[in-house]
């Protein structure tokens, strides 16, 4: 199974998305991370858990799509770089470096998304 944080996003005053993948023209989303093996299972189970939270839904981590709200975005950010430390008990160089970078890599992008919405926000209420 292939998790992925993407997100769809359309212009409030036109309808028109302006998060289409022009790759891709049936894909209007954008691809923000990405987490395509189990060994990855960790951060799914706490995805599901804090979106959960914010939805008021019961997802489980059998569910194949499940939205994340967007005011809980700030505290998946949190997640992913508290989830990016390994413990010094189960590190394991090869596995934990690739795991430990690959976390603030995604958490990276999705700061810059969050940044990016606020951008918008504020530009908004400038007008």
């Amino acid at each position: 199974m292939i998790y992925t944080l993407k997100q769809k996003i359309i212009e409030k005053t036109t309808g028109h998305i302006i998060s289409k993948n022009y790759d891709f023209p049936d894909d209007n989303y954008i691809e923000i991370c990405y987490w395509c093996s189990w060994s990855f299972e960790y951060i799914r189970n706490g995805l599901v858990e804090i979106t959960n939270k914010y939805s008021e839904n019961n997802y489980t981590s059998k569910d194949f799509e499940i939205p994340l709200p967007k005011n809980s975005l700030h505290e998946v950010y949190s997640y992913l770089l508290k989830s990016s430390f390994v413990p010094e008990s189960e590190y394991k160089w090869s596995e934990s470096m690739s795991r430990e970078m690959s976390d603030i890599e995604d958490a990276h992008k999705l700061r810059h998304f969050i940044w990016g919405f606020e951008c918008i926000k504020h530009t908004n209420r400038s007008f």
